[in-house]
Protein backbone atom coordinates (compact mmCIF):
# COMPACT_ATOMS: atom_id res chain seq x y z
CA UNK A 1 0.00 0.00 0.00
CA UNK A 2 1.43 3.75 -1.26
CA UNK A 3 2.05 6.15 1.97
CA UNK A 4 -1.00 8.52 0.36
CA UNK A 5 -3.48 5.07 0.79
CA UNK A 6 -2.28 4.80 4.39
CA UNK A 7 -3.11 8.71 5.01
CA UNK A 8 -6.47 8.45 3.39
CA UNK A 9 -7.06 5.46 5.78
CA UNK A 10 -5.66 7.41 9.16
CA UNK A 11 -7.32 10.44 8.32
CA UNK A 12 -10.84 8.83 7.82
CA UNK A 13 -10.72 6.95 11.34
CA UNK A 14 -10.13 10.34 12.83
CA UNK A 15 -13.02 11.49 11.41
CA UNK A 16 -14.84 8.74 12.50
CA UNK A 17 -13.50 9.10 15.94
CA UNK A 18 -14.15 12.96 16.09
CA UNK A 19 -17.66 12.57 14.58
CA UNK A 20 -19.07 9.72 17.17
CA UNK A 21 -17.07 11.47 20.36
CA UNK A 22 -19.55 14.38 20.81
CA UNK A 23 -22.47 11.48 20.60
CA UNK A 24 -20.84 9.27 23.16
CA UNK A 25 -20.47 12.19 25.42
CA UNK A 26 -24.07 13.84 24.75
CA UNK A 27 -25.22 10.18 25.13
CA UNK A 28 -23.77 9.84 28.77
CA UNK A 29 -24.32 13.54 29.29
CA UNK A 30 -28.29 12.61 28.59
CA UNK A 31 -27.89 9.53 30.65
CA UNK A 32 -26.78 11.29 33.59
CA UNK A 33 -29.58 13.83 33.14
CA UNK A 34 -32.23 10.83 32.79
CA UNK A 35 -30.77 9.23 35.90
CA UNK A 36 -30.79 12.35 38.07
CA UNK A 37 -34.22 13.16 36.77
CA UNK A 38 -35.34 9.77 37.42
CA UNK A 39 -33.83 9.49 41.09
CA UNK A 40 -35.23 12.87 41.57
CA UNK A 41 -38.98 11.95 40.62
CA UNK A 42 -38.30 8.85 42.64
CA UNK A 43 -37.49 10.56 45.78
CA UNK A 44 -40.20 13.33 45.26
CA UNK A 45 -42.97 10.43 44.92
CA UNK A 46 -41.33 8.86 47.66
CA UNK A 47 -41.81 12.08 49.55
CA UNK A 48 -45.36 12.42 48.39
CA UNK A 49 -46.30 8.99 49.32
CA UNK A 50 -44.73 9.59 52.70
CA UNK A 51 -46.90 12.75 53.81
CA UNK A 52 -49.80 10.87 52.17
CA UNK A 53 -49.00 8.34 55.04
CA UNK A 54 -47.62 10.79 57.68
CA UNK A 55 -51.43 12.61 57.08
CA UNK A 56 -53.29 9.68 57.36
CA UNK A 57 -51.59 8.39 60.83
CA UNK A 58 -51.93 11.76 61.71
CA UNK A 59 -56.04 11.57 60.90
CA UNK A 60 -56.08 8.74 62.73
CA UNK A 61 -54.44 10.17 65.43
CA UNK A 62 -56.81 12.91 66.18
CA UNK A 63 -59.84 10.29 65.51
CA UNK A 64 -58.66 8.36 68.31
CA UNK A 65 -57.49 11.32 70.15
CA UNK A 66 -61.02 12.50 69.98
CA UNK A 67 -62.77 9.19 70.65
CA UNK A 68 -60.64 9.11 73.62
CA UNK A 69 -61.57 11.82 74.91
CA UNK A 70 -65.40 11.51 74.26
CA UNK A 71 -65.28 7.94 75.90
CA UNK A 72 -63.73 9.43 79.28
CA UNK A 73 -65.68 12.08 79.12
CA UNK A 74 -69.31 10.05 78.67
CA UNK A 75 -67.59 7.84 81.20
CA UNK A 76 -67.50 10.94 83.75
CA UNK A 77 -70.72 11.75 83.00
CA UNK A 78 -71.99 8.62 83.66
CA UNK A 79 -69.73 8.01 86.85
CA UNK A 80 -71.38 11.01 87.90
CA UNK A 81 -74.83 10.57 86.85
CA UNK A 82 -74.45 7.46 88.97
CA UNK A 83 -72.95 8.74 92.22
CA UNK A 84 -75.72 11.87 92.06
CA UNK A 85 -77.95 8.96 91.62
CA UNK A 86 -76.58 6.35 94.53
CA UNK A 87 -76.76 9.95 96.73
CA UNK A 88 -80.30 9.94 96.67
CA UNK A 89 -80.78 6.83 98.03
CA UNK A 90 -79.92 8.25 101.59
CA UNK A 91 -83.59 9.51 102.09
CA UNK A 92 -82.78 11.19 105.89
CA UNK A 93 -81.73 14.22 104.36
CA UNK A 94 -85.24 14.76 102.25
CA UNK A 95 -88.27 16.07 104.72
CA UNK A 96 -90.62 13.36 106.13
CA UNK A 97 -94.66 13.34 105.34
CA UNK A 98 -95.38 9.70 106.60
CA UNK A 99 -93.71 7.29 108.51
CA UNK A 100 -94.87 3.74 110.33
CA UNK A 101 -92.59 1.50 112.09
CA UNK A 102 -96.09 -0.91 112.86
CA UNK A 103 -95.66 -0.81 116.59
CA UNK A 104 -98.75 -0.08 116.81
CA UNK A 105 -102.08 0.30 114.37
CA UNK A 106 -101.91 3.92 114.84
CA UNK A 107 -102.58 4.76 111.20
CA UNK A 108 -105.77 2.25 111.10
CA UNK A 109 -104.15 0.02 108.32
CA UNK A 110 -106.38 -2.48 107.04
CA UNK A 111 -106.64 -5.69 109.22
CA UNK A 112 -108.59 -9.09 109.25
CA UNK A 113 -109.63 -11.95 107.16
CA UNK A 114 -110.70 -11.25 103.69
CA UNK A 115 -111.80 -13.95 101.04
CA UNK A 116 -112.86 -13.42 97.89
CA UNK A 117 -113.91 -16.81 95.98
CA UNK A 118 -111.38 -19.28 97.14
CA UNK A 119 -108.40 -16.78 97.76
CA UNK A 120 -108.06 -15.49 101.23
CA UNK A 121 -106.32 -12.93 102.60
CA UNK A 122 -104.95 -12.03 106.66
CA UNK A 123 -103.86 -8.78 107.26
CA UNK A 124 -102.61 -7.80 110.88
CA UNK A 125 -100.16 -4.88 112.75
CA UNK A 126 -98.52 -7.28 115.24
CA UNK A 127 -94.97 -7.22 116.33
CA UNK A 128 -93.46 -4.04 114.91
CA UNK A 129 -94.37 -5.63 111.57
CA UNK A 130 -97.70 -5.31 109.24
CA UNK A 131 -97.60 -9.10 108.46
CA UNK A 132 -99.40 -10.29 105.36
CA UNK A 133 -100.63 -14.20 104.27
CA UNK A 134 -101.92 -14.66 101.42
CA UNK A 135 -103.66 -17.96 100.12
CA UNK A 136 -104.58 -18.45 96.62
CA UNK A 137 -107.57 -20.92 95.73
CA UNK A 138 -107.99 -21.72 91.97
CA UNK A 139 -105.85 -18.86 90.82
CA UNK A 140 -103.41 -16.71 91.75
CA UNK A 141 -104.16 -13.53 92.86
CA UNK A 142 -102.35 -10.04 93.91
CA UNK A 143 -103.18 -7.58 97.28
CA UNK A 144 -102.66 -4.18 97.36
CA UNK A 145 -102.89 -1.89 100.26
CA UNK A 146 -102.82 1.78 99.80
CA UNK A 147 -102.64 5.28 101.73
CA UNK A 148 -104.96 8.16 101.09
CA UNK A 149 -101.67 10.41 100.33
CA UNK A 150 -101.49 11.64 97.59
CA UNK A 151 -98.27 11.91 95.79
CA UNK A 152 -96.60 14.92 94.16
CA UNK A 153 -94.43 15.23 91.47
CA UNK A 154 -91.30 14.39 93.60
CA UNK A 155 -91.36 12.34 96.30
CA UNK A 156 -89.01 9.64 98.23
CA UNK A 157 -91.22 6.29 98.97
CA UNK A 158 -89.17 3.19 100.67
CA UNK A 159 -90.60 0.42 102.71
CA UNK A 160 -88.54 -3.15 104.14
CA UNK A 161 -89.81 -6.10 102.95
CA UNK A 162 -88.75 -9.97 104.10
CA UNK A 163 -90.61 -13.00 102.93
CA UNK A 164 -91.37 -15.69 105.61
CA UNK A 165 -92.30 -18.58 103.84
CA UNK A 166 -93.81 -19.87 100.60
CA UNK A 167 -92.56 -19.85 96.57
CA UNK A 168 -89.86 -18.08 95.36
CA UNK A 169 -92.33 -17.11 92.47
CA UNK A 170 -94.04 -14.78 94.61
CA UNK A 171 -93.46 -11.01 94.22
CA UNK A 172 -93.77 -7.69 96.40
CA UNK A 173 -93.03 -4.49 96.39
CA UNK A 174 -95.18 -0.91 96.13
CA UNK A 175 -97.67 0.75 94.23
CA UNK A 176 -97.51 4.31 93.07
CA UNK A 177 -99.42 6.90 91.56
CA UNK A 178 -102.63 4.58 92.05
CA UNK A 179 -105.20 6.10 90.36
CA UNK A 180 -108.55 4.17 90.16
CA UNK A 181 -107.54 0.50 88.85
CA UNK A 182 -104.32 2.27 87.76
CA UNK A 183 -100.84 1.69 88.99
CA UNK A 184 -97.25 1.49 88.79
CA UNK A 185 -95.62 -1.95 90.47
CA UNK A 186 -92.20 -1.94 91.67
CA UNK A 187 -91.50 -5.65 93.21
CA UNK A 188 -89.17 -8.44 94.03
CA UNK A 189 -89.19 -11.97 94.09
CA UNK A 190 -87.53 -14.81 95.86
CA UNK A 191 -85.44 -14.92 92.78
CA UNK A 192 -83.60 -12.19 92.87
CA UNK A 193 -85.52 -10.80 90.20
CA UNK A 194 -87.16 -7.13 90.59
CA UNK A 195 -89.30 -5.31 87.75
CA UNK A 196 -91.47 -2.24 87.00
CA UNK A 197 -95.07 -2.67 85.43
CA UNK A 198 -97.94 -0.59 84.76
CA UNK A 199 -100.96 -2.08 85.52
CA UNK A 200 -103.70 -0.27 83.14
CA UNK A 201 -106.81 -0.41 80.97
CA UNK A 202 -106.87 -4.47 83.26
CA UNK A 203 -103.96 -5.60 81.46
CA UNK A 204 -100.28 -5.25 82.44
CA UNK A 205 -97.64 -3.71 80.59
CA UNK A 206 -93.67 -4.50 81.65
CA UNK A 207 -91.64 -0.83 81.95
CA UNK A 208 -88.68 -2.00 83.36
CA UNK A 209 -88.41 -6.17 82.43
CA UNK A 210 -87.38 -8.73 85.21
CA UNK A 211 -83.60 -8.61 85.97
CA UNK A 212 -81.73 -10.71 88.44
CA UNK A 213 -79.91 -8.39 90.78
CA UNK A 214 -77.68 -9.89 93.56
CA UNK A 215 -78.38 -6.71 95.64
CA UNK A 216 -81.77 -8.63 96.69
CA UNK A 217 -81.04 -10.71 99.66
CA UNK A 218 -82.54 -14.18 99.93
CA UNK A 219 -84.50 -15.08 103.19
CA UNK A 220 -83.79 -11.99 104.54
CA UNK A 221 -85.06 -8.46 104.98
CA UNK A 222 -84.94 -6.15 101.99
CA UNK A 223 -85.41 -2.45 101.31
CA UNK A 224 -87.26 -1.40 97.98
CA UNK A 225 -87.00 3.09 97.07
CA UNK A 226 -88.72 4.56 94.61
CA UNK A 227 -87.27 8.02 94.17
CA UNK A 228 -89.65 10.07 91.74
CA UNK A 229 -88.89 13.13 90.04
CA UNK A 230 -92.30 13.98 87.46
CA UNK A 231 -91.80 11.52 84.84
CA UNK A 232 -88.80 9.82 85.57
CA UNK A 233 -88.10 7.37 87.89
CA UNK A 234 -84.92 5.86 90.12
CA UNK A 235 -85.37 2.83 91.82
CA UNK A 236 -83.12 1.15 94.80
CA UNK A 237 -82.57 -2.33 96.66
CA UNK A 238 -80.97 -2.33 99.95
CA UNK A 239 -79.38 1.15 99.09
CA UNK A 240 -78.05 0.60 96.04
CA UNK A 241 -79.29 1.84 92.55
CA UNK A 242 -80.12 -1.02 90.03
CA UNK A 243 -82.84 1.25 87.65
CA UNK A 244 -84.08 3.64 86.38
CA UNK A 245 -86.91 4.83 83.85
CA UNK A 246 -89.01 7.54 82.18
CA UNK A 247 -92.85 7.12 82.26
CA UNK A 248 -95.84 8.99 81.48
CA UNK A 249 -99.13 7.35 82.09
CA UNK A 250 -99.65 8.13 85.40
CA UNK A 251 -99.38 10.80 87.85
CA UNK A 252 -100.83 11.98 91.27
CA UNK A 253 -102.99 8.88 93.17
CA UNK A 254 -101.97 7.21 95.52
CA UNK A 255 -99.29 4.83 96.90
CA UNK A 256 -98.97 1.87 98.72
CA UNK A 257 -98.04 -2.07 99.59
CA UNK A 258 -98.75 -4.66 97.59
CA UNK A 259 -98.07 -8.37 96.69
CA UNK A 260 -98.72 -10.80 94.11
CA UNK A 261 -98.78 -14.52 94.41
CA UNK A 262 -98.74 -16.56 91.09
CA UNK A 263 -100.28 -20.27 90.99
CA UNK A 264 -103.42 -22.32 92.84
CA UNK A 265 -102.80 -23.58 96.22
CA UNK A 266 -99.79 -20.65 96.79
CA UNK A 267 -99.49 -19.83 100.46
CA UNK A 268 -96.87 -16.99 101.12
CA UNK A 269 -96.39 -14.96 104.03
CA UNK A 270 -94.90 -11.53 104.37
CA UNK A 271 -93.49 -8.50 106.83
CA UNK A 272 -93.67 -4.82 106.00
CA UNK A 273 -91.53 -2.52 107.93
CA UNK A 274 -90.42 1.17 107.98
CA UNK A 275 -92.62 2.49 105.32
CA UNK A 276 -92.21 5.91 104.59
CA UNK A 277 -92.71 9.02 102.81
CA UNK A 278 -90.38 11.82 102.06
CA UNK A 279 -90.68 14.98 99.69
CA UNK A 280 -87.15 16.34 98.35
CA UNK A 281 -87.40 20.30 98.07
CA UNK A 282 -89.24 22.46 96.02
CA UNK A 283 -92.80 20.26 96.00
CA UNK A 284 -94.96 22.55 97.72
CA UNK A 285 -95.55 20.19 100.97
CA UNK A 286 -93.86 21.33 104.45
CA UNK A 287 -89.95 21.30 104.48
CA UNK A 288 -89.69 20.52 108.26
CA UNK A 289 -89.73 17.21 110.39
CA UNK A 290 -93.69 16.75 111.15
CA UNK A 291 -94.46 15.83 114.57
CA UNK A 292 -97.62 14.15 115.64
CA UNK A 293 -100.17 17.00 114.97
CA UNK A 294 -98.64 17.92 111.05
CA UNK A 295 -97.85 13.98 109.35
CA UNK A 296 -100.74 13.06 107.46
CA UNK A 297 -102.29 9.47 108.97
CA UNK A 298 -103.58 7.02 105.68
CA UNK A 299 -106.43 5.40 105.96
CA UNK A 300 -106.26 1.56 104.24
CA UNK A 301 -108.27 0.21 101.02
CA UNK A 302 -108.50 -3.05 99.59
CA UNK A 303 -108.65 -2.92 96.08
CA UNK A 304 -109.30 -5.92 93.00
CA UNK A 305 -107.35 -8.30 92.22
CA UNK A 306 -105.88 -8.11 88.89
CA UNK A 307 -104.49 -11.10 87.13
CA UNK A 308 -100.80 -11.96 87.76
CA UNK A 309 -98.27 -9.40 86.56
CA UNK A 310 -95.56 -10.58 83.65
Amino acid sequence: MSQSSTERSNFSKWLWVAALTPMCLCGVVMAVLFGTNLVTLRQTTQQGSLRNTQARLTSRAISLTSAVRLKATEQARAQTATAIMQAMSDGSRYPLILSDAFDVNSRNWLNGTYESGKNKTTLAVSEGKYQWHLTAGAKGFMQIVTTDVPLTPKFYLGVEIKQLSGPVTADYGVVFHKSEDDFYYFNIDGNQYYRVNLWQNNKWKPLVVARKNYAIRLNDVNRLVVVGDGANYIFYINGQFVDRMSASELNGGAFGLAAQIASPGDDVMLEFDDFELRLPPDTGLPTSTPNASNTVAPTSTRTRTPTRAP
